[in-house]
Order: structure tokens, then sequence, then C-alpha cells
């Protein structure tokens, strides 16, 4: 499976700049689909704030959101599939990854509905 780098703008409260940083690598193939349909008016930013409010509540702007939204989607997942769980942190790049992938396949089949 090809994967794609997904990077997204936040505000760095240390430089006290908008910056872009890694959000995850997804899955290429729906990525570059939801792209071509999607990300013509919006950067895939405006999406992955929407629906970070909408799963949990928290508005991604900076670094400190960042990290808390990467940590509920880990803790959902945790809930979910306890026995594939691994405590630290680089667990949170495979459930991140799982999360917009779900994310963007959902926009894509409610699109084809």
């Amino acid at each position: 499976m090809q994967l794609k780098k997904v990077v997204i703008r936040i505000y760095d409260e240390v430089n006290e700049d908008i910056v872009w940083r890694h959000f995850c690598y997804t899955p290429a193939q729906p990525y570059d689909e939801f792209k071509e349909r999607f990300c013509q008016i919006k950067h895939i930013t405006e999406y992955v704030r929407l629906w970070a409010e909408q799963d949990f509540g928290i508005s991604l702007t900076d670094y400190t959101s960042l990290r808390e939204i990467k940590e509920h989607i880990k803790e959902r997942y945790k809930a979910l599939f306890p026995k594939l769980h691994i405590e630290g942190s680089t667990d949170y790049q495979g459930w991140t990854r799982v999360w917009l992938a779900e994310k963007i396949e959902g926009a894509l089949k409610h699109v084809q509905d």
C-alpha cells in the first residue's frame, strides 16, 4: 500500500507563526481522490479541523490542540481495539492514519451515494 504524507497548517506557539506540521501518512489512492474532489476550494486542514471538532469537540488551532486530538484518536481506538494498543507516542501515527482514512473514505462514500 502506497502512503502519502498529510500536512496541516497550524499556529506554532513557540515561533508565533503559522506553520505546516505533519499530521500522518494515509493511503494514497483515497487521499488523492479526496483531494481531487474536495480540496479545490479548501485545504485538507479545514476538513481535519471540522472532523476533530465533530468527533472530539476540539478546535484544531495550534500544536497543543494537535497533540490533544491525536491523544483522543489514540484513546478512541484503544477502547475499540484494546489488544492492539501499544503504550507510547509511536502508537499515535497508526491510529491517526486509521482515523483520517475512515474520514476520507466516509466523505467519498457519501458523495458516491
